[in-house]
């Protein structure tokens, strides 16, 4: 992930739940029938990466992560191989050293954080070509994304915890584990800014979820799973 996520995930390990990946495993199988490899680009613990794997039949998958303990945790959990580079990183490709048939890019890019929301969206744009790059001819690219509605609080969200994790180190709770404010910085996308990154697609799905009230106070409306998938024609 970006430098800017690195201390915090050398600190703090989450484990999100496989099972949001569910739904897209039919349209991966539909739209490439038994692969045989798998990169999860920032993996994070790992569990999602093995789970996929498990479903789709893939013996060996593979993970990316930045942060240096991620990797340790992965690499331990898992016994798989997980590489320690950067989906932002020019040499990416040259890290990873070679191409697979599902490259998974789940609940990554809103972590992609610049000093502005433009050079956020810069470094999403980076990270899409990069990993495009390392995914096989015929393969598929599998985004899988939190995001919100509307654009303007999705700003007002992300100066504000840029703001307040420069001045208080961590996480500044305000409800529940995942309201809260300060670090990590995220920079979150609305359902239209994603799909016009990722054309043309040839699966695009969205699912509405629940919101925590205090979402609704800061002038968050609306928040999707949504699921992108991309086949390569190199």
């Amino acid at each position: 992930m970006g430098s800017h996520l690195d201390d915090y995930f050398e600190h703090h390990t989450h484990d999100y739940p496989p099972e949001r990946m569910d739904r897209l495993v039919p349209e991966i199988l539909r739209l490439k029938s038994s692969p045989r490899s798998l990169l999860d680009i920032g993996c994070g613990t790992g569990n999602t990466m093995v789970a996929l794997a498990q479903r789709l039949g893939v013996d060996k998958p593979v993970g990316v992560e930045s942060a240096s303990a991620l990797v340790k945790t992965a690499t331990e959990r898992t016994g798989c191989r997980v590489i320690r580079s950067s989906v932002l990183d020019p040499a990416f490709s040259a890290a990873v050293d070679q191409k697979f048939d599902v490259v998974l890019l789940s609940s990554v890019l809103h972590h992609l954080v610049g000093n502005t929301r433009r050079t956020s969206r810069k470094n999403i744009s980076v990270a899409l070509k990069n990993a495009r790059s390392v995914v096989a001819p015929g393969g598929l690219l599998v985004i899988h994304e939190p995001v919100f509605r509307p654009a303007i609080s999705l700003g007002m969200l992300f100066y504000t915890k840029l703001l307040i994790s420069r001045i208080v180190k961590g996480r500044v709770g305000v409800g529940s584990y995942w309201a809260n404010v300060g670090a990590p910085v995220v920079s979150f996308l609305t359902p239209g800014e994603l799909e016009r990154m990722v054309t043309p697609n040839h699966y695009f799905d969205l699912v509405k979820t629940s919101l925590p009230k205090m979402a609704h106070a800061g002038g968050i409306f609306a928040r999707y799973d949504a699921s992108v998938i991309v086949r390569s024609d190199g």
